[in-house]
C-alpha cells in the first residue's frame, strides 16, 4: 500500500500519528459515570490523564515485545491504509450499466411459460406476479427488483438470470432457468450508464482497497513485510490491562 500511498501523493505526519494514538488510548480509557435525574439518564465521560494514557501506552507496546518506534510504524500504516481507502473509494465509478426490472419467480417451467403467455395476452405484469411468484422479496411490489448493476442478482437468483438479464432489449419479456427455479422477466428501462444503486457503489467503494491489495499480492514482483510475529500480537492489549 505504500506503492499507492507514494502514486497519490499521501503522507502521514508525526503529528498525525501523535494524535491517533493519543485518541485510541483514551478512548479505551474512558469510563462513564450514571447522573440520574428524575427524567432521563445521563453519561459523563470520566476525564483521563496524560500519566494514564503513558502508563497504557507502555503496557501495550510491552505486550507486543516491540519498541516504541516500531508501534509508531504500526499506527502509520493504519493510517496511511485509511488515507488510502479513501483515496481508492473516491476513484470507484459511480455510473455503469444499470436494467430497471421486474421478474416472477416459479419452480417449474410450466408455471413460468403459463405467466409469461398471460403477460404476452395482455395483463399485467405486476398482477400475474403478485399471484405467481414465489420470490418472497418482490411478491408484493408486483415483481419489481429495480435498478440492477451486472453481477448484482447473481447471489440470490444465480448467474444465469444476471447475464440473461442484460441481453434483453427494453420491454421484451423473457423466461430463464437459474438455480434451479425459472424466471419470467421483464426489463422496464435500461441505462449504459445510469447511476449504479446504492448498496453496489457502497460496496465497491468500501472493498476499494481490498480489491487493489489482492490483486497487488497476486503480482510476482510484491513482497510483503511483516511488522510483527504471530507471538507479538496478543488476543486484545488493552484487554489485558482491563482485564475485559
Amino acid at each position: 500500500a505504500r506503492q499507492k500511498a507514494e502514486e497519490l501523493g499521501i503522507e502521514v505526519s508525526e503529528q498525525e500519528v501523535d494524535e491517533a494514538i493519543d485518541s485510541d488510548f483514551r478512548s479505551a480509557l474512558t469510563q462513564s459515570t450514571q447522573t440520574i435525574t428524575d427524567t432521563e439518564q445521563v453519561l459523563t465521560p470520566t476525564p483521563v490523564s496524560q500519566e494514564e494514557v503513558d502508563e497504557l501506552y507502555d503496557l501495550v507496546v510491552d505486550a507486543m515485545q516491540i519498541s516504541g518506534d516500531a508501534f509508531r510504524t504500526i499506527v502509520r500504516r493504519a493510517l496511511m491504509l485509511e488515507k488510502v481507502q479513501d483515496a481508492l473509494a473516491a476513484e470507484v465509478p459511480t455510473t455503469g450499466l444499470v436494467v430497471d426490472l421486474q421478474l416472477i419467480e416459479t419452480e417449474t417451467e410450466d408455471e413460468a411459460l403459463a405467466a409469461k403467455e398471460r403477460i404476452e395476452g395482455g395483463e399485467d405484469f405486476a398482477i400475474v406476479a403478485q399471484e405467481v411468484s414465489t420470490d418472497t422479496l418482490t411478491v408484493e411490489d408486483g415483481g419489481a427488483v429495480g435498478w440492477v448493476t451486472p453481477e448484482q442478482l447473481t447471489t440470490r437468483y444465480g448467474a444465469e438470470l444476471d447475464n440473461y438479464i442484460f441481453t434483453l432489449d427494453v420491454g421484451e419479456l423473457g423466461l430463464v432457468e437459474s438455480n434451479g427455479m425459472f424466471y419470467v422477466v421483464l426489463v422496464a428501462d435500461r441505462d449504459e450508464n445510469g447511476p449504479l444503486p446504492a448498496d453496489v457503489l457502497s460496496q465497491r467503494q468500501n472493498s476499494a482497497l481490498i480489491d487493489w491489495l489482492a490483486e497487488r499480492r497476486a503480482s510476482d514482483d510484491v513482497e510483503i513485510e511483516q511488522l510483527l510475529t504471530p507471538d507479538q500480537i496478543p488476543p486484545d492489549p488493552f484487554a489485558q490491562y482491563f482485564n475485559f
